[in-house]
């Protein structure tokens, strides 16, 4: 999915169409003068502006954006400053941006889905949606997170739900390989209910009452089981759907229980337990 910011977008747009309107007024009776750097940003905006119609499919407007580019790398080149738009340049310029803004039309039958600002960084994700240290201990996990994020972004509850689900998946078998437990998990193994019941928490049990890290280990199968319950088993039947709010704590439960796990394991179970 393509993305770009629509306050970029639109002040790129506008900057283009005062231009255009700048050299209609002077078209025939005196050549426009502009500063260097003035001339500099159209040209930036007329590069953005037509990398988002190349994106766009909107091959009309990004045919003429890059003439366009070509008559403003000319004029830049002469050194001058204020530059003087006059001529050959002046009537090309014109007509190459005034048809660039033709994408107007060109997009007119194209979906746009916005990103409220309130959720801008769920979308983007500059920084680790669950935080550095989770992205450095499970890679594996990342582009479901990713996934998750974007989904609530988007307002998918329910795709973002799935996508928690296999998260968690990463840290189940974290934690059973962090027990040491060497049973490869495959066919019916790899049935949550299998390895929590049969695997993990007869595992926990035969460190014995006097290691040190049971109750940790504890803490996780049940919020493990508590996932499975509550999340995992409805979430796979077509009749269950989640709604935002609904989602929303699934995520942070999901992050906290990833934080928490970060801090003592990476996604292959290092250091063992």
């Amino acid at each position: 999915m393509f993305s770009f910011s629509a306050g970029h977008f639109l002040k790129a747009f506008n900057f283009v169409g005062a231009t255009v309107g700048m050299l209609q007024r002077s078209l025939g009776e005196f050549a426009p003068e502009i500063q260097r750097m003035q001339l500099k940003q159209l040209r930036d905006d007329v590069q953005y502006f037509g990398d988002i119609c190349e994106s766009m499919t909107a091959p009309i407007a990004f045919s003429h954006a890059r003439s366009a580019l070509v008559v403003l790398d000319a004029l830049l080149d002469g050194g001058q400053d204020p530059v003087k738009i006059e001529g050959f340049n002046h009537v090309m310029l014109k007509t190459h941006l005034e048809h660039a803004l033709i994408a107007k039309d060109e997009l007119a039958d194209q979906i746009l889905l916005a990103v409220p600002s309130a959720t801008r960084q769920l979308y983007l994700q500059d920084d680790p949606a669950f935080g550095a240290k989770v992205a450095a201990n499970f890679p594996k996990a990342a582009a479901e997170i990713e996934g998750a994020s974007k989904c609530m972004a988007l307002k998918l509850p329910t795709a973002a739900v799935f996508h928690l689900m296999r998260v968690m998946e990463v840290a189940l078998v974290a934690v059973y390989q962090c027990l040491g437990l060497p049973v490869p998990l495959t066919g019916n193994d790899r049935n949550w209910g299998v390895i929590l019941n049969n695997r993990i928490r007869p595992a926990i049990e035969a460190k014995g009452r006097g290691w040190a890290e049971k109750d940790n280990f504890q803490e996780y199968a049940a919020l493990l089981s508590e996932v499975k319950d509550a999340w995992r088993n409805v979430t796979m039947h077509f009749e269950r759907t989640y709604t935002q709010d609904e989602a929303a704590r699934v995520f942070d439960a999901t992050r906290g229980f990833m934080q928490r796990i970060a801090d003592r394991m990476d996604e292959s179970g290092n250091p063992r337990a």
